[in-house]
Order: C-alpha cells, then sequence, then structure tokens
C-alpha cells in the first residue's frame, strides 16, 4: 500500500481539480513525484500499454478511448487504495477531497464532497462489474463534478 496523505493528494489532484484545468500543479516532494511514477510504471508493466497510452493519466479531461487506457485508470485508482475490491473508499475519497477542495481554487462544502462521493460510489459499484470499469467511472463522476 502506498502512503496516503501525501500521495494521493499529487495524484487525486492531477486526476480531478486539472480536469477543468483551473488549478496549477500541487508542488509535491520527490519521494511522492518518484512514488507516483512508479505506481504509473507498475501499472505500464502489469498492462503491457503503450507510451501513447499512457498519456490518458494526464489528458484528465477526456474518457479513455481503449482497454488500455480503461484499464490504466483502474490500475492506477486501485493501487491508490481509492478503489479497493470495485467499491470506491469512502475515507479515501473524502480525506483526499477535503485536502484539495478546501485547500484549492475550488471550494466544496463537506456536504457538496459527500454528495460527490456518493454520486462516483454509484457509478464505480455499477461500471466496476465491466472489466477495468472503476477507473473509468470515477474518471467520469470526477469531470462532471469539476465542469
Amino acid at each position: 500500500m502506498v502512503n496516503i496523505p501525501s500521495a494521493l493528494v499529487l495524484v487525486f489532484s492531477m486526476c480531478t481539480v486539472f480536469t477543468v484545468g483551473t488549478a496549477a500543479p500541487p508542488q509535491v516532494d520527490e519521494a511522492t513525484a518518484r512514488m507516483v511514477q512508479t505506481l504509473s510504471q507498475e501499472c505500464k508493466s502489469e498492462l503491457k500499454i503503450s507510451i501513447q497510452d499512457m498519456r490518458i493519466l494526464h489528458e484528465l479531461s477526456k474518457m479513455p478511448t481503449n482497454e488500455a487506457q480503461s484499464c490504466l485508470l483502474d490500475c492506477f485508482s486501485n493501487k491508490l487504495s481509492l478503489i479497493k475490491d470495485g467499491k470506491l473508499d469512502h475515507e479515501t475519497f473524502m480525506r483526499l477531497n477535503k485536502l484539495i477542495l478546501h485547500n484549492g481554487t475550488q471550494q466544496k462544502s463537506d456536504d457538496e464532497i459527500e454528495k460527490f462521493f456518493q454520486n462516483c460510489l454509484q457509478e464505480v459499484e455499477k461500471r466496476s462489474k465491466d472489466k477495468c470499469g472503476g477507473g473509468v467511472a470515477l474518471r467520469a463522476c470526477s469531470i462532471g463534478f469539476f465542469a
């Protein structure tokens, strides 16, 4: 498992706040940047996907266009412990969003974040039955929330 506090702030902010391009990248320490790179490479190796398909991690306002990209999003979400056993992890999700949204340029109340979680929870659980669907569902609901 990953050190949740520092790693998830970076990664989840990359996956959500940047979807609409309103926030600058957070400053992260070298260890966190290395950890994110390591997780990305682990997923790349496990899935045997191309560098081109890896771009979906950085094209945050886009949905995946093929199975490799979908599986990469799912792998990454699972390695970050955002999705566990096909379900969105409440504690990790809420902690991350509170850090990002309370300190970022997009102010959201705790109630709004909870509603965001509930919406994503339903989508992730529904789509986790599909191959690599959980990460795709998380991307879809994140884009909608920050639009």
